[in-house]
């Protein structure tokens, strides 16, 4: 085993349960998770339409499920003929001061930045944005075109945002405008990190959109509680023939209050804001915080469509476990993320990988996979030094490593001395050196080799 001569701070987090809970899934699934019962009820509904996979790549926020991808993409197309580029839309971020981004606008230099960042990678992508003639049951919807032309288009309510561009008068008072500009950046944020040029399949389409999701929500955080309400009312005026938008908007928004510092005083459970000074930075969102994301917006509003068929059983048996107790749904949500990033990302041991997609298979392998992908290991006695020994899968085959960040193996280690190194860089301490042990378990050489 290897033992680090460092002390790093750990949070423990406390892991909250909801009795009950109820996924209505667009397909036909009707899931009924309880703590008190034993198993899951699924309910499949056959006569329900299917729908063929996302082409487009929507933002969250105004995702009307009712409204099929496939029907999204056809009709946002109808649209006026301006294309906005990045550099045209930089103009707007003089009004950023205007909107005031947390208590007292104390978030808005690093919304700034964010929005700056999202302009460059959309430049580079050579993405721009129309407006759409009408309802497409999207606020945003990205698509590259056969001619290589990717496009976000945006619903029309968006005009006036668009239309501040050649206003030389940068003054304001509608409150309408200021929550729609809100939601502007927050889209612009969310489509930047898309691809104009995916690569192929569903796995990584799936990760990128899970990732894209969470850049999102942390615009929806940095908003503040006052600027979240403002923007749910103007929702509630203004689409209350789609119940769909605003119900997600609702949900969306609280989890962005329990995830906000200025709401929670827990908030480090989700997602670890950082200062410098009286200056917020960009901060980190934890295993639970992805988990709680994925699994109560992600899954709930367009992820059961678009799940990959290599963890789509997987997935349902996590939710029949749930409804055994013997997993959380935040659990559930960060196994989900887990494993396609591993399955999907580059950077992830090999044969690893290999054993992942092994198991995958195999239903008798899926407890094992379970607890390998629930959570991450922490560092500490109990955690990342208490696991290591012999580990043997279902079959008692004995296994160098089992893949999984709950797991000891080279994967997990490899991170875990990434963030002990920049740490060391950032204190100033690379020239003093880092003792480096291992004992004589199995395995324990190699890691200590690899760190």
């Amino acid at each position: 085993m290897i033992f680090f001569f460092i002390a790093i701070p750990i949070i423990n987090f406390v892991v909250s349960y909801v009795k009950q809970k109820v996924f209505r899934v667009k397909v036909g699934l009707e899931v009924l998770i309880d703590k008190s019962l034993s198993n899951v009820n699924i309910q499949t509904n056959a006569s329900l339409k299917s729908f063929s996979p996302i082409r487009g790549r929507a933002a969250f926020m105004g995702f009307d499920i009712d409204v099929s991808q496939k029907s999204a993409d056809r009709m946002c197309t109808k649209s006026k003929k301006r294309i906005f580029t990045p550099t045209n839309i930089k103009k707007l971020l003089l009004y950023i001061d205007k909107i005031d981004f947390g208590k007292g606008g104390r978030n808005n230099r690093v919304v700034k930045k964010l929005i700056l960042d999202a302009l460059s990678r959309l430049n580079s992508e050579k993405i721009g944005f129309k407006i759409s003639s009408g309802n497409f049951g999207r606020f945003a919807n990205m698509l590259t075109h056969r001619n290589g032309r990717t496009i976000v288009y945006l619903n029309e309510m968006f005009r006036e945002v668009l239309g501040l561009i050649d206003k030389k008068d940068t003054s304001f008072k509608s409150k309408e405008l200021k929550a729609k500009l809100a939601l502007f950046f927050a889209i612009l944020v969310h489509e930047s990190y898309h691809k104009s040029r995916p690569k192929r399949g569903k796995m990584p389409a799936f990760v990128e959109e899970m990732n894209a999701g969470l850049k999102e929500l942390e615009i929806y955080i940095l908003m503040g509680e006052e600027l979240r309400n403002l923007i749910l009312k103007f929702l509630k005026e203004n689409f209350k023939d789609k119940p769909n938008v605003y119900n997600l908007a609702e949900s969306i928004f609280m989890l962005a209050d329990s995830f906000d510092i200025e709401v929670n005083d827990k908030v480090t459970e989700y997602y670890e804001p950082r200062y410098r000074g009286k200056h917020f930075i960009p901060g980190t969102f934890t295993p639970k915080g992805k988990g709680e994301f994925i699994s109560e917006i992600f899954m709930i509003s367009r992820g059961e469509e678009i799940i990959p068929k290599e963890i789509k059983e997987f997935y349902y048996y996590l939710l029949k476990e749930a409804g055994k107790g013997n997993i959380s749904m935040q659990e559930i949500g960060f196994a989900i993320m887990s494993i396609s990033e591993n399955l999907s990302l580059l950077g992830y041991d090999k044969d690893l990988k290999d054993e992942l997609k092994r198991e995958l298979k195999d239903k008798k392998y899926w407890p094992l996979l379970m607890e390998g992908f629930r959570k991450e290991i922490e560092f500490g006695t109990a955690g990342i030094r208490g696991r290591r020994g012999l580990e043997m899968d279902i079959d008692n085959e004995e296994l160098m490593y089992l893949p999984g960040p709950n797991r000891i193996n080279p994967d997990v280690i490899s991170k875990y001395m990434l963030g002990i190194t920049v740490y060391i860089i950032k204190k100033g301490w690379k020239e003093r050196g880092l003792v480096l042990g291992f004992d004589v378990r199995k395995g324990s050489k190699e890691l200590a080799e690899l760190a």
